[in-house]
C-alpha cells in the first residue's frame, strides 16, 4: 500500500525530529487530565491504547521508532477536510498517547496551498489566533497554539520538489505523571 510516509523520508524524519523539539515545550507542565485538547482529526481520546487506535484506525499502518517520548509512532493513512494525509500517533515509554499529528506531503505547490490553507483556516476556526511565537528557521515555519493541556503546531517545510506541513496537537502530563 502506499503510504506518503515513504515518498519522501527526509522530509518525514525531519517532521518527526521536529516533534520531538517541539514537544519538550509540553514536558513537565502541569494540567489537569480532564482539559485534554480534543484533536480534530481523530476520534481517539488521550487515554486510548495503541491496541485500540489500531482497531479505531481499521486500516494498514507504518510503525516507527522515532518518538521523542521513548515508545512506538503509528502512523495511518487518514484523511481530514477532505485531504489526503497520515495521521501519527506518538506513544512514550509507559505506552501513554502523548502526540497526535497530521501530516500532508504533496509535489503539486496548488494542491498544496489549497490543503494548508484549508487546514490552517480550521485551526483558526477550532483554536483562535495563533500565538506571537512563530516557529521558523531554514528548514520550517509556522505557528503554534497554546492550549489549557497542551499546544498545537502547524508547521510546514519544503525540501527539493516536495513540500509538507504537520498538524500536531501534545498533551501535557502534570509533572507527576510526567516523572512515572
Amino acid at each position: 500500500m502506499f503510504h506518503k510516509v515513504n515518498v519522501a523520508p527526509k522530509i518525514v524524519a525531519f517532521l518527526l525530529a521536529g516533534s520531538v523539539t517541539l514537544s519538550l515545550l509540553g514536558c513537565g507542565a502541569t494540567a489537569a487530565k480532564a482539559n485534554t485538547p480534543k484533536v480534530p482529526f481523530t476520534e481517539a481520546s488521550w487515554d486510548s491504547t495503541e491496541e485500540e487506535i489500531k482497531a479505531l484506525e481499521g486500516t494498514e499502518f507504518t510503525t516507527a521508532s522515532i518518538s521523542s517520548y521513548g515508545g512506538d509512532t503509528c502512523i495511518f493513512p487518514k484523511e481530514y477536510l477532505g485531504i489526503s494525509g497520515d495521521v501519527k500517533y506518538m506513544f512514550d515509554d509507559q505506552g501513554r498517547l502523548r502526540s497526535i499529528a497530521f501530516f500532508y506531503l504533496s509535489t503539486d505547490q496548488d494542491a498544496f496551498q489549497e490543503a494548508y490553507t484549508t487546514v490552517y483556516n480550521q485551526a483558526k476556526a477550532d483554536l483562535g489566533d495563533a500565538s506571537d511565537d512563530s516557529l521558523e528557521s531554514d528548514f520550517y515555519a509556522g505557528d503554534q497554539w497554546e492550549l489549557e493541556n497542551g499546544i498545537a503546531y502547524l508547521i510546514l517545510a519544503q525540501q527539493d520538489d516536495e513540500i509538507a506541513f504537520q498538524y500536531t496537537y501534545i498533551l501535557n502530563l502534570p509533572e507527576e505523571e510526567a516523572a512515572k
